[in-house]
């Protein structure tokens, strides 16, 4: 017997996919509208930017940033989002057993979203959505990547990790000097954290069976032609193995 979703249920849904877009869109991303038709892509395992022999990973110098994988954006999106879960969730434990520090970044509101202001053109559409505020199921970390023990969690109310957040604070105290780079969207959370962290001189590399995208074309050009600029790209596996060395 097929269940019927109720009305609840869909509105659920539809302002989950709208804060995808949000999150796509103020990044320069696109998406599509209905909840039938949502994919995500997924990259193929694309090669490191940097010519030549990369420098060695310090694990107690370097933080792996999962972001924005909750269950509102992940649960409501196309199977093959889980298939960046499980690599994530993989990359995690690799980043524990050689002594990396994890952080675990997410979107959520206070009730009434004072945090966002009719001004932003972006997250405007949110307010009043009843989507992703603080404390409810759908703002929870999907459980095959949630945090271990004291891992810091920082919740954000912007599209990048860094901006109204203490990631910084989080960062310098812990001595980090390599980010490590996995999250959905790939033009939204990861696109604008990249940026600012480069600015920032963080030594940076983009997981690339660990960040998704809505837009194919999109995925394809940021982790080919712009991330390479400013980032290495590797797998999730190649990243275990430089740990391993």
């Amino acid at each position: 017997m097929t269940t019927v979703p109720t009305s609840s249920r869909r509105a659920r849904i539809a302002a989950a996919l709208a804060l995808v877009a949000t999150l796509v869109a103020a990044c320069g991303g696109s998406t599509t509208t209905a909840a039938s038709t949502a994919t995500i892509t997924v990259a193929a395992p694309t090669r490191a930017a940097a010519s030549g022999a990369r420098p060695a990973l310090d694990p107690a110098h370097t933080a792996l940033l999962v972001m924005d994988m909750q269950q509102g954006i992940v649960s409501e999106l196309s199977a093959s989002a889980g298939t960046v879960i499980t690599h994530t969730a993989a990359a995690e434990q690799a980043a524990r057993r050689a002594g990396v520090h994890v952080v675990l970044v997410g979107t959520a509101f206070q009730a009434g979203y004072p945090e966002v202001s009719q001004n932003n053109k972006a997250f405007a559409r949110v307010i009043g959505s009843g989507s992703m505020l603080q404390g409810s199921p759908e703002s929870q970390f999907d459980p095959r990547i949630a945090a271990v023990g004291n891992e810091p969690v920082v919740i954000k109310a912007r599209v990048g990790a860094f901006g109204s957040t203490p990631l910084r604070e989080i960062l310098r105290a812990g001595h980090i000097q390599t980010l490590v780079l996995t999250g959905i969207a790939t033009s939204g959370v990861v696109l604008s954290t990249l940026r600012v962290a480069a600015d920032d001189d963080y030594r940076i590399i983009v997981l690339s069976d660990c960040v998704a995208d809505p837009d194919p074309e999109v995925q394809r050009v940021l982790l080919d032609k712009v991330f390479p600029t400013q980032a290495d790209v590797m797998t999730s596996a190649a990243f275990d193995a430089e740990l391993a060395t």
